[in-house]
């Protein structure tokens, strides 16, 4: 017949016997383990003298300090001393004996199951203090005032309020953009180290001015002709208008000046009188051979008479004295007309006569 162990009754079967009832003792010796690791059953005296915790050393008779960032103790017997700050949670803890003398601070602890001393408690459940035995010390501590910190006070004293402004400051915490708007545009970052300079630039038609505003404009306009006045061509001109635009003005084609020429002018021409004095002053400016002088010229080789008003070119006459004498050079150029009478057949002399250049 099997027998059981003495803590937790697992159940050892014969050796050499009971051997259609292996099979069920495995199967019962399996469901207590799975009851104590799960804490349906109670752990007890459990010592253990060896190993580790999140890489810290234990043992059975030294203790050693213990970082964790989660604490999890499900079926813990003893605690003896627990300093937890920041300890995130107990998730549960079932404990004959709860000794937390020694405990300095727990700051903040969130037991969301378990018992102690046979009180059911969870995040919603509150516990009765009468149920509780043995010796619990905690001690809540509250934000300690400013004056029972040595020297804070003093170190406050010379620090700036959050919401406080700066007396002086040789920088900008942000550099701050400063733009100009409306007629001028124009933006620069300022954080405060230097002198900082717009460049403005004023935007086209964006505002305006009286004239009165503008310093001499008044004065200098006083003197301009106004848009609205006319040029009008008088006689032997055409063209003109307002001075709204670009006027042109455009002088008649004159007439030809003749003999009996007058100083007169129309709509649309004029002309000029001719005195004899001019023309002998304008004939004496002239130089020899030029268009509009006279010159003595003899024509030979002719075979028939010539009378006043016949052309002839240059080429063809040289310059000649009374006498028929004549010159080599220099030799007429252009077209000559008679002003006089060549008669052929006739003399040496009877070959010379007046002639008018006239191209």
């Amino acid at each position: 017949m099997a027998v059981n162990t003495t803590t937790y009754s697992f159940l050892k079967p014969v050796v050499g016997g009971d051997v259609n009832l292996w099979g069920g003792y495995l199967n019962d010796n399996a469901d207590k383990l799975d009851d104590l690791f799960d804490g349906t059953a109670t752990v007890t005296g459990i010592d253990i003298n060896g190993g580790s915790i999140d890489g810290t050393p234990i043992g059975a008779t030294v203790r050693a300090a213990g970082a964790f960032s989660v604490l999890s103790a499900t079926g813990l017997s003893t605690l003896a001393a627990v300093t937890a700050s920041g300890l995130a949670t107990l998730a549960a803890v079932t404990a004959t004996t709860l000794n937390t003398s020694g405990l300095a601070t727990l700051a903040s602890v969130d037991i969301n199951g378990g018992a102690i001393d046979g009180t059911t408690f969870g995040a919603t459940n509150s516990i009765a203090s009468a149920a509780l035995t043995g010796t619990i010390n905690y001690a809540i501590v509250p934000a300690l005032p400013e004056a029972n910190v040595v020297g804070l006070t003093a170190a406050l004293a010379s620090k700036l309020g959050a919401t406080s402004n700066a007396a002086s400051a040789t920088k900008l915490a942000t550099a701050r953009t400063i733009a100009l708007s409306g007629g001028v545009t124009g933006s620069v970052l300022f954080d405060g180290t230097a002198n900082a300079t717009i460049t403005a630039v004023v935007v086209d038609d964006s505002h305006s001015h009286v004239t009165g505003n503008v310093d001499g404009l008044d004065t200098a306009l006083a003197g301009k002709a106004s848009t609205g006045t006319s040029v009008t061509a008088g006689n032997g001109l055409s063209g003109g208008g307002t001075l709204e635009a670009s006027r042109t003005i455009t002088m008649g084609t004159p007439s030809a000046i003749t003999d009996d020429s007058s100083n007169s002018v129309t709509g649309s021409s004029h002309t000029h009188s001719l005195s004899s004095g001019s023309v002998g002053t304008l004939m004496g400016q002239r130089a020899v051979g030029t268009v509009g002088t006279f010159a003595l010229l003899k024509y030979s080789a002719t075979t028939i008479s010539r009378s006043p008003g016949f052309s002839l070119a240059g080429s063809n006459l040289k310059y000649s004295n009374g006498q028929g004498e004549t010159v080599v050079s220099p030799v007429p150029t252009g077209t000559w007309e008679l002003h006089g009478h060549v008669k052929s057949g006739q003399s040496q002399d009877s070959d010379v006569s007046v002639w008018l250049r006239v191209i």
